[in-house]
């Protein structure tokens, strides 16, 4: 059973409109140390104990983005525990910001690497080939 599983494009799954009502969705950037200290596997860890769904993946600049959704006193939960000191690794900020669920994930994934671009700001999803290219990088999987 891979715990992990998602589309293969790294796309999120369809949204369920069932599981939306009454939800909502926490998305936050980790900063510290918090890459290759097994953070975003512990993440997931803990976020499958509170019952939550979403992934934790990998940003170039060394963060990482956290994406939970579930009803609110377990997403707290989760928020708390990232700035807690019982984290992998040392946080040093957590940035987070609340919405409304959009029930587009089933179950907590660990996801790869994110490098984030250029343009705009925004981040797209690299793999194969384009990981092989960052030499000398260090990157968890």
């Amino acid at each position: 059973m891979a715990r992990h599983a998602g589309p293969p494009s790294g796309a999120p799954d369809a949204p369920d409109n069932d599981a939306v009502a009454g939800t909502v969705r926490l998305e936050a950037h980790v900063f510290g140390i918090v890459q290759g200290v097994g953070f975003r596997f512990r993440t997931m860890g803990k976020a499958e104990e509170l019952g939550l769904a979403g992934e934790a993946r990998n940003l170039s600049d060394g963060s990482v983005a956290v994406v939970a959704e579930g009803s609110e006193p377990q997403v707290r939960a989760l928020l708390d525990w990232l700035k807690s000191r019982n984290t992998p690794g040392r946080v040093e900020r957590v940035d987070d910001s609340f919405s409304a669920a959009q029930g587009n994930f089933r179950g907590f994934r660990a996801g790869g690497f994110r490098r984030l671009s250029q343009q705009e700001g925004s981040d797209h999803l690299i793999g194969g080939a384009e990981i092989e290219s960052l030499a000398g990088s260090v990157v968890d999987f």
